[in-house]
């Protein structure tokens, strides 16, 4: 299975017919590869405040803690931060 590095996404591993898992495993790591040493691997933010609508980081762009509107999380309406969840949750102690 040829796939086209240059243009490829994280969704063209998902399903490839004829491999198994291991095998994509394999492939996928060898797209990783050539994204880092391209310089095109994406990069990760550390949020201050958890996941939120508003989550709270420092950017580059202000290198200060500002408060942006987050459009990749899951948890839209806030529950991960109620204390009756955290309390709840035996992983967050």
């Amino acid at each position: 299975m040829n796939i086209d590095f240059t243009k490829a996404t994280f969704k063209d591993f998902e399903n490839i017919p004829g491999l198994n898992a291991v095998e994509r495993a394999k492939l996928f790591c060898s797209f990783l590869g050539y994204m880092k040493t391209s310089g095109h691997l994406n990069y990760r933010l550390l949020g201050l405040s958890g996941c939120r609508p508003e989550m709270n980081m420092i950017t580059t762009a202000h290198n200060k803690p500002t408060d942006y509107v987050s459009f990749v999380s899951n948890d839209y309406l806030g529950f991960t931060q109620h204390p009756k969840v955290k309390r709840g949750c035996h992983f967050c102690h």
